[in-house]
């Protein structure tokens, strides 16, 4: 607090949802709730956003006619075979092995950008950090996976969006807008055209072609637009 010598008003405080909670359908409603009953407030909005993470899970990509895992799809990308269209600032993590690199992560864009993006192997990260069950759980339930006994890898692309992402709108091609404020999460439909438009502006590359400049090969956007009945 500013009386101690910190940054905060003595009248204000921070939170952050826990990692569970954003697995429940109505977690943003409740903590409007939350924020509404006791009185939270930052100048005329009930609170600010600093930091929104959205992200969806899956197994495959769609990439020509047919699908790929991710784990490939990166090995492509860092091969040269595709080019990123936007956010040109790139970081992989990837193991080495006898028959080559085997990336786990791919991550897009500065940590000053307001809108980041990360793809990365989700299943790997359970394993190696901290296993979550309620993760798995929802991975069951959507039909990400199979059964208990599955064990293909989940992948996750994920995207940050910090305070200067207010007033963000996806394209010329959707009629959407949304501003980031905690108003426009209660509306879950709203994560899904959000997360669509960011698709099609943040998640689009280029077929490499040769000495042909990247702005003219042919784009392709390897994610499938979501539907409203999403999970």
């Amino acid at each position: 607090k500013k009386s101690a010598g910190g940054i905060l008003d003595d009248r204000a405080c921070s939170m952050r949802l826990v990692n569970r909670a954003c697995y429940q359908a109505l977690c943003i409603p409740e903590l409007w709730q939350f924020l509404r009953d006791h009185g939270f407030r930052y100048k005329d909005n009930i609170c600010a956003l600093s930091r929104i993470d959205l992200c969806c899970d899956f197994t495959r990509l769609p990439v020509g006619d047919g699908d790929v895992s991710p784990a490939d799809f990166i090995h492509d990308y860092m091969a040269g075979v595709y080019y990123k269209v936007n956010q040109p600032r790139v970081r992989a993590y990837a193991t080495e092995r006898e028959d080559g690199m085997h990336y786990h992560q791919v991550s897009w864009g500065s940590p000053s950008s307001s809108v980041s993006a990360k793809l990365y192997n989700k299943s790997l990260e359970l394993a190696e950090q901290k296993m979550k069950p309620y993760i798995v759980d929802a991975w069951l339930k959507s039909g990400v996976l199979k059964d208990d006994l599955d064990d293909t890898a989940v992948w996750r692309l994920e995207y940050c969006l910090r305070a200067g992402t207010d007033n963000w709108i996806s394209d010329k091609d959707e009629d959407f807008y949304l501003s980031n404020t905690i108003d426009a999460w209660l509306n879950t439909g709203n994560y899904i055209k959000f997360f669509n438009g960011l698709i099609r502006h943040y998640f689009q590359f280029a077929i490499a072609d040769g000495d042909t400049p990247k702005y003219k090969c042919k784009r392709f956007v390897p994610f499938p637009k979501l539907s409203t009945d999403a999970y």
